[in-house]
């Protein structure tokens, strides 16, 4: 299987526990034989994807995925939460 990953901050921010929880998931689906890469950009998705696999739930994602001009595949969505003292007010 074809897997596309999405996450904006893969573009060489610190790394935290979002990005080894992305890191290891590649991993242990590559051991079981997938294909794995990373999108920069929702609307770079490659021929013959299979799923588009996204983490963290951005305000906007409804958005970026109408918007993108991606192969029809099933989009799986592994929200991350973190705290925000923004929404905490």
């Amino acid at each position: 299987m074809k897997i596309a990953f999405y996450h904006p901050a893969m573009g060489g921010r610190p790394i935290g526990g979002a990005e080894i929880q992305i890191v290891k998931t590649k991993e242990y689906l590559e051991r079981g034989g997938d294909e794995v890469y990373f999108l920069g950009d929702i609307s770079r998705v490659a021929p013959g994807t299979d799923v588009v696999h996204a983490f963290k739930l951005e305000s906007d994602w409804t958005y970026v995925l109408a918007g993108a001009d991606m192969p029809r595949c099933p989009v799986v969505l592994s929200p991350i939460f973190w705290r925000d003292e923004q929404f905490e007010r």
